[in-house]
């Protein structure tokens, strides 16, 4: 990254960072720099003028996974409920082998039920939109970006 002549930078944000890679956010007094290494030898740099920019904000993007295991596994249930209690209620003698049979579905539906019951994973993205259209980088959601995203704000104005 090379800064131009006069430009001075204001805010840096790691967006993720682990041993070789990192997400980066550079905010200079002229534009915003978005830099990505994915690899020890590469490294992608993005350059957004702040005066092409409309909107830094934060969007909150949920996964729904868990909850459409849990509606499932709750039809499931009320169905195997109903066999059972057929199977028990229509016959003057209960069909006991066929109710032993439905006893591991029923540990592995509650099981599920469980696991849908847990809450949902909810993923944080940086979303930097311009004349041009939207670009979107998954971040951790802390102070340090909520400030770096103000900033980035008042340097719009």
């Amino acid at each position: 990254m090379k800064l131009k002549e006069g430009e001075v930078i204001l805010k840096e944000y790691y967006f993720s960072q682990t041993k070789e890679t990192y997400n980066k956010g550079v905010l200079t007094d002229k534009r915003l720099i978005c830099i990505s290494k994915n690899s020890k030898d590469n490294e992608n740099e993005e350059n957004y003028p702040l005066s092409k920019l409309t909107s830094v904000r934060t969007e909150k993007e949920k996964n729904t996974f868990r909850s459409k295991v849990l509606g499932f596994s709750v039809i499931l249930m009320l169905i195997s409920l109903i066999i059972t209690g057929v199977m028990i209620f229509s016959e003057s003698e209960p069909n006991w082998n066929g109710v032993t049979f439905l006893i591991p579905i029923y540990l592995i539906l509650i099981w599920l039920i469980r696991f849908g019951l847990k809450p949902d994973k909810v993923i944080t993205n940086l979303v930097i939109t311009q004349l041009g259209g939207t670009k979107r980088y998954s971040a951790r959601d802390n102070k340090d970006l909520r400030e770096f995203i103000e900033l980035i704000n008042e340097q719009l104005i």
